[in-house]
């Protein structure tokens, strides 16, 4: 009798994976942050930032700035981007039969927040594929380019960290989910 197909669960980022929101993101945080007063374009921020999560962007600006910023910055970036997300985002090509084909358990672990998270799915008409097995980096200690999300998403669903194979398009994301013991395809 053999055991348990491999993979037994496939974890998906959100944005650049299975949405196409990354310019839409990258473009509304490089406005929000020279609201702030800090020089940047959209290069600089895809290359620092790029499937980093808020409270990473926010600590880093705020060293780069010596100062705090405003306490009304993520309320207004995620207005501004969700309100772009409405107007231009789309679901990545292919990606709902993808996602039909696989055999095995799927779920998301983004560094979005759970709200931004299921907005994407939901603009997209890819929420129910998921849920209820949707995971930000809200719900642990540290974000990517730590472990913990892809740890507690495979935790949360009981299966072993190398029963899983995570499907990612940031540096972070890869990095993450190699400190976590799980294979990962890189897509781009």
């Amino acid at each position: 009798m053999s055991g348990p197909s491999w993979p037994q669960l496939v974890i998906f980022d959100c944005d650049g994976v299975l949405v196409d929101s990354e310019i839409l993101s990258i473009r509304e945080a490089t406005l929000a942050l020279r609201q702030e007063g800090l020089a940047i374009d959209e290069a600089d921020v895809r290359e620092r930032f790029l499937g980093a999560s808020l409270q990473t962007l926010m600590t880093e600006v705020e060293a780069d700035l010596g100062r705090k910023l405003s306490g009304d910055f993520p309320r207004r970036l995620t207005i501004a981007t969700l309100a772009a997300f409405e107007r231009d985002m789309k679901p990545i090509a292919g990606v709902a039969e993808a996602v039909h084909a696989i055999d095995a358990m799927v779920c998301v672990a983004s560094s979005g927040t759970l709200e931004r998270i299921r907005r994407s799915l939901d603009i997209a008409g890819l929420r129910e594929l998921f849920e209820p097995n949707i995971y930000s980096a809200t719900m642990v200690a540290r974000g990517k380019p730590h472990p913990d999300l892809f740890l507690h998403a495979a935790s949360t669903v009981r299966i072993a960290p190398e029963q899983c194979l995570v499907v990612e398009d940031s540096l972070v994301g890869v990095s993450a989910a190699r400190q976590a013991g799980m294979p990962v395809f890189g897509f781009v």
